[in-house]
């Protein structure tokens, strides 16, 4: 949706909204796309480059600390929508009736209940490696080996995948956890399990 500056002659600013959510979107989902248009305030400036890095292309926690502030209303509560639980119930159920090995362990359960309940926004865990792994209830040399063997719930960014150095991202599957607005997380959820299964990763 485009409108006119109120104060400006032949300046127009781009406003593009998720009809499903109402979340603002800048450069979202790569489909987005942000410029300095001409007659940007210094305000205007400092949110598009706060919200031009979705959280999770992030290399950083302030990164996606800065996306938060300019694209949140603070009044709304955040919740945590977890499904890590019926998941694992329902598994380890069809497990013992078709007498196969479950898909998902206790110990792998476990640990991804310990990522759902410390997301910092929508399916991203993100921040330093030391603060990670005590949140996680691990110590800092054990983190790696124990987040593969959630392979395939989770994608695990590093050093070496672009982040800052000593800074760790964990993006969960969203049909497990997701941490959004608690007025429109079903709907935010809902995309962005569509597009997981995609393969866009949201």
């Amino acid at each position: 949706m485009m409108y006119k500056d109120e104060h400006k002659d032949d300046v127009y600013h781009v406003l593009r909204v998720d009809v499903d959510t109402g979340e603002i979107l800048t450069n979202y989902d790569d489909i987005y796309e942000v410029c300095e248009y001409k007659g940007a305030s210094a305000k205007e400036k400092r949110y598009i480059k706060a919200t031009s890095i979705p959280p999770v292309s992030a290399t950083c926690e302030e990164q996606v600390l800065d996306f938060m502030k300019y694209k949140l209303d603070g009044r709304v509560p955040m919740v945590t929508f977890s499904n890590n639980r019926t998941y694992f119930d329902a598994d380890s159920g069809s497990a013992r009736l078709e007498r196969r090995p479950a898909h998902i362990s206790k110990p792998q359960y476990k640990l991804l209940e310990k990522i759902v309940q410390n997301l910092t926004y929508r399916n991203v865990m993100i921040g330093n490696r030391k603060d990670i792994a005590k949140k996680l209830g691990l110590s800092e040399s054990n983190l790696n080996t124990a987040l593969k063997k959630v392979f395939g719930f989770v994608d695990v960014y590093t050093q070496r995948d672009g982040m800052r150095r000593g800074e760790i991202k964990i993006v969960i599957e969203p049909s497990i956890g997701f941490k959004y607005p608690y007025n429109s997380v079903m709907s935010a959820r809902e995309r962005a399990i569509m597009l997981w299964q995609r393969g866009v990763r949201v």
